[in-house]
């Protein structure tokens, strides 16, 4: 899987990226192994599967089970 962009962090040597569960509306820490990483695009070789929805911003807020939250809408300028 190919993704634009993603956010993975990178503990013990591990990395991960946060998953978003519509189930039960709560982000989950998932082990990631990553392949090839261009400039523009970045493949996930095992961890996440097609459709799943990551979190691309806002990560360092996060630990596993957090509730998740939408980007608070901008308010029109004038």
């Amino acid at each position: 899987m190919y993704l634009q962009s993603y956010q993975r962090t990178n503990s013990d040597r591990q990395n991960y990226v946060f998953v978003v569960n519509e189930t039960d509306g709560k982000v989950e820490q998932r082990k990631i192994e990553q392949g090839i990483e261009g400039l523009a695009k970045k493949e996930i070789i095992e961890g996440v599967e097609p459709g799943e929805k990551l979190v691309t911003e806002g990560k360092n807020r996060l630990v596993n089970g957090a509730p998740k939250s939408k980007k608070p809408k901008k308010k029109p300028c004038c």
